[in-house]
């Protein structure tokens, strides 16, 4: 939990050089930190009095949810609630303000917060003995005292902070107030006791959460029932345009979401993006929450958001068959498409949910269905590199040859992308090595232009006509010269590609490295006897 690294250091270090070493554990700078997370005062008090400047020593120091990279003995007291360790460190002048934290720019706390979150009463009394203050300084740090030890949970620190001054409705940069932490981390008696004394159940952060979406979120049933009962706006949007079903809902919180609904929470809300709270169940794959929902609101799962995604696409992207098979159950349509053309089907696809895909297609899923840009399911799994999916959907009966919005097959994609793999896999399954695309650019002529030797050898070695020619008349040779991936034209003219041959404008090989300022190759092919 706790080191000092120099000092650990010097001990391997002196070890190496064969010297005698005392154990770690008696170095001072090791031991007063021990003693303040132990609360040994009498062994403290000695080191002291011995060395009394090692009361700011400085450690890495892991106290989940804390982790404080220059810990000193003060913070590490404060946070383990020993008070009489903390007036001692007091007294030897060191501050209950001074910030122990991650790097800069993270989230730094004063050992005066860290006392208020462990939320023993005596060890802060001990630095209000010393000065501190319940009241935030204005331009303070973000996480003022009551809000600390509202998010550690103890009544008794939060009515002591209360009563030394803190105003129980302070927000911090934020806007975030006592009440919101004592919501976020589920601490059902400080939140009770915080809206008993008047703090506000509507509080809203700079990004418009109230207590309530907290709650909801993380699943909080019995705090999220206290906020209603003090009048929460139980449909309150935040930036986002979430209401709190919506929170509860994605993050698959079924009873949070019941009391919510049978509250009156609104089931067809649409957030900034379109989306239900069906939409957000669908994606996480909660079929009591899709219940309850649909109980609500019969035909939900027909909307679609601002994408034109329905809840089956979301479940479908992320690979839900469960959720799948109950909403088409439902009546959920499966070749619906969205803005882009895309089916549940094509995003099950282009994740590889292998399983989805199988479960679609039973369903009644069409695997030819191309989105606006051409791209079916089978396309978009090629293009992830998705085999498995690929294996599923051509066992399903997609055609290897298909072809996009350009003609190109798979293996003029797995050509362009230089994958080799995937070529392979392809030629494996019969894919053509010669197949044109609508431009008659074949794979070969792909793997040229990319410069992939690997991938050109595969293609000739299982056939690939080398003088196969595009509508502008140019050979793998022609294409690999004009993008100067002299390598690519070296394999070639070794593989046997006709030197001789010009494109549609009558360039020979030479003329066109010459046309591109590719002058080395300019050379090369003239020393090739190519004019």
């Amino acid at each position: 939990m706790r080191s000092i690294l120099p000092a650990v250091l010097i001990a391997v270090v002196l070890s190496a050089c064969g010297k005698t070493v005392k154990p770690l554990t008696i170095h001072p700078e090791i031991s007063i930190l021990t003693a303040a997370e132990k609360g040994d005062i009498v062994k403290l008090k000695t080191i002291l009095s011995n060395h009394p400047q090692l009361a700011g020593t400085q450690s890495y120091y892991s106290h989940p949810p804390f982790i404080l990279l220059d810990a000193t003995p003060l913070h590490i007291a404060a946070l383990n609630g020993h008070a009489d360790v903390v007036e001692l460190l007091l007294n030897y002048g060191q501050s209950g303000n001074a910030e122990a934290g991650g790097p800069e720019g993270t989230v730094r706390y004063t050992a005066f917060q860290l006392a208020c979150y462990s939320g023993d009463k005596l060890t802060i009394e001990a630095f209000l003995a010393h000065g501190a203050s319940a009241v935030p300084a204005k331009g303070g740090p973000g996480f003022p005292p009551l809000m600390m030890a509202a998010w550690g949970g103890n009544i008794g620190a939060v009515e002591l902070l209360i009563g030394k001054g803190a105003e129980i409705k302070t927000a911090n940069p934020q806007g975030l107030t006592a009440l919101h932490f004592a919501c976020d981390h589920g601490n059902i008696a400080a939140t009770a006791f915080l809206l008993a004394h008047g703090a506000n159940p509507n509080a809203a952060t700079s990004l418009k959460e109230t207590p309530l979406h907290f709650a909801a979120a993380k699943g909080y049933a019995d705090i999220v029932r206290l906020l209603l009962e003090k009048k929460a706006n139980l449909n309150v949007k935040n930036s986002d345009k979430n209401t709190p079903l919506h929170l509860a809902c994605l993050a698959g919180n079924s009873d949070t979401a019941a009391f919510l609904l049978d509250k009156g929470a609104i089931p067809g809300e649409k957030n900034s993006d379109g989306e239900t709270p069906l939409h957000l169940a669908a994606g996480k794959g909660s079929i009591p929450i899709a219940e309850l929902l649909l109980a609500k609101k019969k035909n939900l799962y027909l909307v679609k958001d601002s994408s034109g995604y329905t809840p089956l696409h979301h479940a479908a992207a992320w690979g839900k068959t469960e959720i799948i098979e109950f909403l088409l159950s439902k009546g959920a349509k499966v070749n619906d498409v969205n803005e882009r053309g895309d089916t549940p089907l094509y995003l099950a696809a282009k994740r590889g949910h292998s399983q989805a895909v199988v479960l679609l297609v039973a369903a009644g899923a069409k695997m030819n269905i191309k989105n606006i840009y051409g791209w079916s399911p089978l396309m978009i799994a090629g293009a992830f590199g998705r085999l498995d999916t690929i294996d599923t959907l051509l066992s399903l009966g997609a055609s290897i040859a298909e072809q996009d919005g350009w003609g190109h097959t798979l293996l003029h994609k797995a050509c362009i992308a230089g994958n080799k793999k995937m070529a392979e896999y392809l030629i494996a399954k019969g894919a053509d090595v010669n197949m044109p695309d609508y431009g008659n650019w074949t794979p070969l002529h792909c793997a040229a232009y990319e410069g992939n030797i690997a991938v050109m050898h595969l293609l000739v070695s299982h056939g690939a006509a080398l003088d196969d020619k595009t509508k502008e008349g140019q050979t793998a040779l022609h294409i690999a010269v004009e993008f100067g991936n002299f390598p690519a034209v070296e394999y070639l003219i070794h593989a046997g590609a006709d030197i001789t041959i010009p494109d549609q404008s009558g360039r020979t090989p030479a003329r066109i490295a010459l046309d591109n300022f590719h002058f080395e190759l300019y050379e090369f092919l003239i020393s090739k006897g190519i004019k």
